[in-house]
């Protein structure tokens, strides 16, 4: 029996009165009400506009991705894309400019435009890309695109400078033998060797 009492009266002592801390703690909140909800409402709003700016630019990310989805591309590299094609590109282009997908769509305008034979507004889309997008993971293609639209338009001396720029900025890039090559026919028609 003294047992219980022993352990009742241990866990009595056990329990201190709240701290003087959160008294004060109490007062100043009570004291200081009107900056701590302003402080709350600002903080709420902050993080809100943080949340909601992630989620437009997100969904925006969804949309310009469908919309390049919905462009009909041909699946064999050697076929040309249906009439207008590099039209609905650079229009989704400029219509999405800071999604992945804009860019992507900049990119395969240019190609499209080289495609048909277009080669000087290839290499505007080609540099407009690499002006833009200069970091993306497909700048080595407008690289090597705007070299190959400067070779097609017979602008040798400065496509040999793109193909050798091409070279080596991307030395492990699959089209750095075909711009070797490209860069090494050039300069044996102009006699440079």
């Amino acid at each position: 029996s003294w047992w219980p009492a022993r352990k009742y009266a241990a866990l009595m002592e056990s329990e201190a009165p709240p701290s003087a801390a959160l008294y004060n703690f109490l007062g100043w909140l009570n004291a200081n009400k009107k900056p701590v909800v302003a402080g709350v409402v600002v903080v709420t709003l902050v993080v809100g506009g943080v949340f909601l700016r992630n989620w437009q630019k997100e969904q925006t990310e969804i949309t310009a991705a469908k919309a390049l989805s919905d462009i009909r591309l041909p699946y064999n590299a050697g076929e040309l894309p249906p009439s207008g094609t590099d039209a609905a590109l650079l229009k989704l282009a400029a219509t999405y400019p800071q999604t992945s997908a804009g860019a992507h769509a900049l990119l395969l305008a240019g190609s499209t435009l080289f495609a048909e034979g277009k080669y000087a507004e290839a290499q505007a889309q080609f540099e407009k890309f690499i002006g833009q997008h200069g970091e993306s993971r497909w700048a080595s293609h407008a690289s090597f695109g705007l070299a190959a639209s400067l070779d097609a338009q017979n602008k040798t001396n400065d496509a040999i400078a793109k193909y050798e720029a091409f070279i080596k900025s991307y030395p492990a890039d699959p089209a750095t033998d075909q711009a070797r090559l490209g860069a090494a026919r050039l300069l044996e028609q102009s006699g440079r060797e």
